[in-house]
């Protein structure tokens, strides 16, 4: 997760950084279990890059992280 923050912090234009975003998001949800650390990452996507290809999903996964289990 921490890579991947350099990766999105470093440069605000690289064209990985909604990658790394979500790639961010997706650690935190699964492998480290922080789901609110994950709904920002989610988040911060879908503001900086709402027509990223991977908006969609990032909404998804926002979507099942607020719905009550």
């Amino acid at each position: 997760v921490e890579t991947l923050d350099r990766l999105a912090q470093a440069d605000p234009t690289s064209f990985f950084r909604d990658r790394a975003l979500m790639l961010q998001g997706q650690a935190l949800e699964r492998a480290l279990g922080d789901p609110t650390a994950a709904a920002g990452r989610y988040e911060q996507l879908l503001t900086l890059f709402p027509a990223s290809l991977f908006a969609p999903e990032a909404r998804a996964h926002l979507r099942r992280l607020r719905s009550p289990s």
